[in-house]
Formats: structure tokens, C-alpha cells, sequence
């Protein structure tokens, strides 16, 4: 059953990663095809979508092995318990990934503004927008960890039930993780809004390398292992994407 379990896993996780990148080539083909038919105004080139399309795809990717691998990679482990173990995981994780639904709404609103913003000249607002949206989730990412820390391991059994123990330590991880978390996201979208998605889908993929190197070589049981790999992985990218948009900034 164990062994059926983990290839069942590692079947969806595949399925998952070609499934994102597939689906919206399928789908757009036929949606964009009337696009490229000559008429009035600039004409469309697809070459251009699927130059910014491609970035998107990757780090869509990568962020799917950020959110959702740490209970993956348990399931692939040995163990009679395996299943039990991936689900304190998985809820530890959703747990202190709320804000990252939050977060959601606010980036489908992001990219277009900081778009705007960027066609028409107006760095200095542009810059102040990613600025505020970066204190902003700074602020949040600092009372997720306290939170956590506090009540975290109390909320973890009222919620999911007293068989459900997680430590102080482990909570305060994987909200550290998920505020360096928000900050990629928030940094990818001003690069993607710049044009530089190759450099924020680059991060993305070092970001999620990080994360599993990382959980295969961190000691300690299952959830710790998985919140320093978070932890770590979130913030190898947070420098290298921010010290490209401000170098990009420079430029302007």
C-alpha cells in the first residue's frame, strides 16, 4: 500500500507540472488564433506572448513545489506511518499559508498596476507601489511568525483534532517561509511587469532547487525537515530577485 501510495504522489506531481504547462498551451492556441489574423492597430505577434507566457509557466511550477511538495516528499519517504506524518504536514502547512490565499486575490490586481505604471513612465510611482506592497507583507509575514509561535502548536489541535502536535519551532519556519515567500511573489510580479521574467523565473527555479536539496539534507523528523527546506528556499530567492529590480531600477 506504502509503495502504490508514493507512486501514486510522484504521479500527480508530474501530472501537476505537465498539466500546467500543456492545458495553457492547448488552450491558448485556439484563443489566441484569431489574434493573429491581420487588422486594424498593432498587429499581435506570438512570439512575444509566449516569450512572457513561458516565465509565467515556470515559476507557476516552482511555486506548486514551494506550496505543495513538502507532503509530496514525505509520501515518497519509507515509513509505516508516512501517510500520518504527511498529513500533520499538510496541515501544519495550510496552517500558516492563509495569508498566501489573501495574497492571491491582491496579485491578479498587482501585475496589471505595476504594468501601467511601468508603460507610462512612472517609476517613481512604480517603485513606491513594490515598496509598499513589500512592507506591507513584510508587517504580515513578521505576525504570522508570532503568531505562530505563540499560539501555533494550541490552534494546530483545535483545529485538526489533539492527535495533531506541532512544535513552536517548525510553525515559526514555515511562517518565516511564507513571508519570504510573499516577497518573491510581490518582487516576480514587478520584474514580470518590467519585462525581465526570464530573471524572476530564475529565481523561482533556484528557489525550489534550494527546497529540495534542502529537505533531503536537513536532520530532524519529517515537519522540521520541510520547514527549514521552506524557510530556506523562500529566502535564497527574496535577495536575488530584489537586487535584480533594483538594478533594473537603476536603469530606468
Amino acid at each position: 500500500v506504502v509503495v502504490a501510495t508514493r507512486d501514486l504522489a510522484a504521479a500527480a506531481m508530474v501530472a501537476a507540472a505537465v498539466a500546467s504547462v500543456v492545458v495553457p498551451v492547448g488552450i491558448g492556441r485556439r484563443v489566441l488564433a484569431p489574434l493573429t489574423h491581420h487588422g486594424e492597430g498593432e498587429a499581435f505577434h506570438v512570439g512575444a506572448a509566449v516569450a512572457f507566457a513561458w516565465p509565467a509557466a515556470v515559476i507557476a511550477i516552482a511555486d506548486q513545489v514551494l506550496v505543495n511538495g513538502g507532503p509530496l516528499l514525505v509520501m515518497l519517504g519509507d515509513g509505516e506511518d508516512v501517510g500520518k506524518v504527511a498529513g500533520l504536514v499538510f496541515a501544519a502547512t495550510m496552517l500558516v499559508r492563509i495569508p498566501v490565499f489573501v495574497f492571491q486575490g491582491l496579485a491578479t490586481s498587482l501585475l496589471p498596476n505595476l504594468t501601467r505604471l511601468h508603460a507610462a513612465s512612472e517609476q517613481a510611482l512604480f517603485r513606491r507601489a513594490v515598496l509598499r506592497a513589500a512592507a506591507g507583507l513584510a508587517g504580515c509575514a513578521a505576525l504570522i511568525v508570532v503568531a505562530v509561535s505563540l499560539v501555533g502548536p494550541e490552534a494546530m489541535r483545535l483545529v485538526y483534532g489533539a492527535e495533531y502536535e506541532a512544535g513552536r519551532v517548525e510553525l515559526a519556519l514555515l511562517g518565516g517561509g511564507v513571508g519570504f515567500y510573499l516577497a518573491t511573489s510581490t518582487f516576480s510580479q514587478a520584474l514580470l511587469a518590467l519585462d525581465r521574467g526570464r530573471i524572476a523565473a530564475a529565481g523561482w527555479v533556484i528557489s525550489a532547487a534550494v527546497f529540495l536539496g534542502a529537505y533531503f539534507v536537513s536532520p530532524g523528523g519529517e515537519l522540521m525537515r520541510v520547514a527549514v527546506a521552506f524557510a530556506v528556499g523562500t529566502a535564497v530567492a527574496v535577495p536575488l530577485l530584489g537586487l535584480a529590480l533594483a538594478r533594473r531600477g537603476k536603469e530606468s
